[in-house]
Formats: C-alpha cells, structure tokens, sequence
C-alpha cells in the first residue's frame, strides 16, 4: 500500500503566468535534480518544472519524482517536507501556532496482518497521528468523569465511549518485491540505505497524514514556502526567487529582495533634513554617547549591526570585503550611503546566483 500520486502531463500552467523559457529552464534542471531525470520525456520534465514553479519546491528534495514501470509520472512528498506541512496544516486548523501533533508507531505481528488482509512476509506498520488539541479533550473528558467519583480506570473508559477513537490511525505496507528494480529498468523504490521497516514507518505517516489532513494543494504548498520567510516580503519579492533551490533558499532569498526594495523606497522619500538627523541618531547609536565605553570600533558596530537586518551577509569580513569590491571605505558619516550600496549589493549577488 502506498500513496504515490500519479500525474497528469500539463500542457501550460494553470495557475499563474509563467513564461516558456523559465519552465523550459527549469524543466532543463529538473532531468539533473532528480535520480533518472534522463529517462523523463520533454513532457514530464516540462510537468515537473511547473509543479516545482507553481508550488516553489524543490525536485529530489521536497516532492520526489520517479517514473512506474509503464513510464508513468509519479511523484511522493518528501517525509521531513511533508512533516512541515502537517504541522502548518494543524496550527491553521486549530488557530494556534503552538499546536503540535504526535506520531506513534506500531509493528503489526501476523495475528495483526491476518487481521487487516496483509501478506505474512510483508513489513507493515501502523501510524497513529493524534494532536494536541485531541489529547487536551481527552484529558478534559476524563478529568469530568474524576470529578462525579469515578475511578481512574472506569474514567478512562467512559472518555472513550464518548469521544470514540482519539487520532487518525494509518497504515504502511512494503514487500520484498519493492526493493527490487523492475525487469524493464524500473527505478528501486527503497531509497538505499533505508530498512524495509523504515520504509514501512514514512508510509504509514505520509497515508496517516493525507488521511487526517488530506493531500497538499498547490495554495497549501504556496502558504506554507511563503511562512518561511520572515520580514515584510511582497508577492512582487517572490517573483525574483529562483526555482530551483530549496524552498528555505527562496525565502531567504525573497527576504533580501524585499530588504533591498524597502531601502530603495525610502532612499526616494526621505527628505535631506531626515537624512540628517537619520544620520546623526545611527552615528550615535554604533558609537555610543560621551558616556558609554565603547569597546568596539565604529566599522565593528557597523559591520554586526548590518548583518542582523541583510541576511545575506554572514560575517564582518564578508561587509569589509564587499565595501572594498565596491571601492568604498567606512565613514561614520556616510552610513547610510554605505547601508544602501550594501543592500543592492546583496540583491546584485542574488540575481547573479540565479541566473
């Protein structure tokens, strides 16, 4: 039993424009990010590039494409990008960022699979997914069941009886047959390194999570990639991200995008006599008043302060290095001037890594 998704070849994409040659590119590095890309036709390369645009994932990492043995498209969502999903899914549903959920896992014994229909020599495993907010009316039932006298045991027991089962319960079969390629070149399905038992264990989550939550849409995909990225970023900072990198990469890519826009913005509104004052309070604040011990440079304060606001600058040495590509030299006077250079700067280096 397994839940990969069999897909359809998409003649354009269906959700946004896109141009041609950015699917055809994409498509062009879909048949080098996935295993046996080589074997994939134009037409499945091209589907994969627009599932991979519209959804912005990322082949081989977050969704894995394989082909059947008849040459099918098929794609499975990746376990950890999948987990990701689910928490995301559950915190929308629930209204809280804090809801979690907790899977625990089953071996099924022969009696078991006898019992469900499953093969004696196959791996099966069952996967219960229960969260938080079921787990807290569970403790809540019970709790009112303690308080009118009834023991713990008893208490338990009517708690089930009114709430029924607590969780979605799935689960994962894999036989011997799937660690094996097939006779026309079939892709393995058993990543290497996995037991069949491990394999067993991610099925039963990927089916216990459809089965809860159901399956990720395109717009599901799209809020959560969009979650990651943190500051103020606009849909017009997305559409500069490129596809063909994790979907963390193209939030943080986004967020120096929108870092860049925003300093740009405000470079055009500001008037000179804010520009002063601006000036003289960021000079106050990397040198310190007369009474502060400064202890660091005016380049250090100004160098660490600048790698907390552009993400795309991990180390001082990175912000010396730049300003001197640039044939600038600090000056506490011209902060602000340098803070700008720096940020198109950053957005220069992104583009050029896209491209």
């Amino acid at each position: 039993m397994n839940n990969d998704k069999a897909l359809t070849i998409l003649q354009e994409s269906p959700i946004e424009a896109v141009s041609s040659e950015k699917v055809k590119a994409m498509a062009a590095r879909v048949k080098v990010l996935i295993a046996d890309g080589s074997r994939l036709t134009d037409q499945q390369a091209m589907t994969v590039a627009q599932l991979s645009i519209l959804t912005r994932t990322l082949p081989g990492r977050d969704v894995h494409y394989f082909l059947d043995k008849r040459g099918n498209l098929k794609m499975s969502d990746d376990y950890k990008f999948l987990r990701a999903w689910a928490t995301r899914r559950e915190q929308f549903v629930s209204g809280s960022q804090a809801a979690t959920f907790e899977d625990v896992y089953d071996e099924l014994d022969e009696t078991a699979k006898l019992k469900e229909g499953i093969a004696p020599d196959d791996f099966a495993v069952f996967c219960t997914i229960t969260t938080r907010s079921e787990r807290d009316n569970f403790r809540r039932e019970v709790k009112g069941w303690l308080d009118l006298g009834l023991t713990a045991d008893k208490a338990i027991e009517m708690a089930r009886s009114v709430l029924g089962t607590i969780g979605t319960r799935a689960v994962g079969v894999v036989n011997l047959n799937d660690a094996k390629p097939g006779q026309d070149g079939e892709t393995m399905r058993i990543p290497k390194g996995w037991s069949l038992m491990q394999k067993a264990r991610k099925l039963a989550f990927k089916n216990a999570v459809h089965a809860k939550w159901g399956q990720p849409s395109v717009d599901d995909l799209q809020q959560m990639v969009r979650s990651m990225a943190r500051g103020e970023v606009i849909d017009a900072d997305w559409k500069e991200a490129p596809n063909d990198v994790s979907a963390e990469e193209q939030a943080r890519y986004a967020e120096v995008v929108a870092i860049a826009r925003k300093v740009k913005e405000g470079d055009a509104t500001i008037t000179p006599a804010e520009r002063r004052e601006r000036r003289a309070t960021n000079a106050e604040t990397m040198r310190g008043n007369g009474d502060d011990t400064i202890g660091e440079s005016d380049k250090e304060r100004f160098a660490k302060r600048f790698i907390k606001e552009i993400p795309f600058y991990t180390s001082q040495s990175q912000v010396y290095m730049t300003l001197l590509s640039l044939a600038l030299n600090y000056d506490p006077e011209n902060e602000e001037m340098l803070l700008d250079e720096l940020a198109k700067e950053a957005s220069r280096q992104a583009d050029k890594a896209a491209a």
